[in-house]
């Protein structure tokens, strides 16, 4: 099996990511397009009627309440920062698949270790770092949005400023690489001189 190179793995990979790219941009798209209808849309017609369920998907929490009162204040808040936290984290996984795209296109051409693929590594690393910053603050900024427009019967909102080391420490990782990949970029050019 080939790793570099035409129909090679990196081949395959290039355009894998080219979907998810194009998968990304229409996200952002239909973010911003969901945003806009919210902003237009009448608020009542965003508030839960009498006996709705309430449903919260995120970050492997599962909420589901039926048969609970809950008061949603200002739904049009809640909506918009879901689609502002959603856009903010799938633009930075859009930048980060660009990223990829651009060094698996230049491995697909055989160039593993040039300055360009270095760079894009560290931006990689640096994009990661930054994620996991916005994601708190964020999260932050979400969670307070819910605790004053949320009321549910029995609960508790509580905004958190977590910072996550976990994406962190990666992100520590990829810029480490990324000097491994300058080096050998490094390493490179000279071997390519000396012949």
């Amino acid at each position: 099996m080939r790793y570099l190179g035409k129909s090679s793995v990196s081949s395959f990979l290039e355009v894998f990511l080219k979907v998810v790219w194009a998968l990304c941009l229409f996200g952002l798209v239909a973010i911003l397009g969901g945003a806009l209808v919210v902003a237009l849309v009448d608020q009542a017609r965003l508030a839960p009627g009498p006996g709705s369920r309430f449903s919260l998907d995120l970050y492997g929490i599962s909420l589901h309440l039926d048969s609970v009162k809950t008061v949603v204040r200002d739904p049009r808040a809640i909506i918009l920062g879901l689609l502002v936290f959603a856009f903010f984290m799938l633009g930075f996984a859009t930048a980060i698949v660009y990223q990829l795209r651009r060094i698996f296109a230049n491995l697909k051409a055989g160039q593993p270790f040039i300055p360009e693929n270095a760079r894009r590594i560290r931006a990689i690393g640096l994009l990661v770092i930054l994620a996991c910053l916005v994601q708190s603050f964020l999260g932050f900024g979400l969670g307070t949005i819910l605790a004053k427009n949320l009321a549910i019967e029995g609960v508790t909102i509580r905004p958190q400023l977590n910072f996550g080391l976990d994406g962190f420490l990666i992100g520590l990782v990829i810029l480490v690489l990324a000097e491994v990949f300058r080096y050998g970029a490094a390493l490179q050019e000279d071997r390519d001189l000396t012949v």
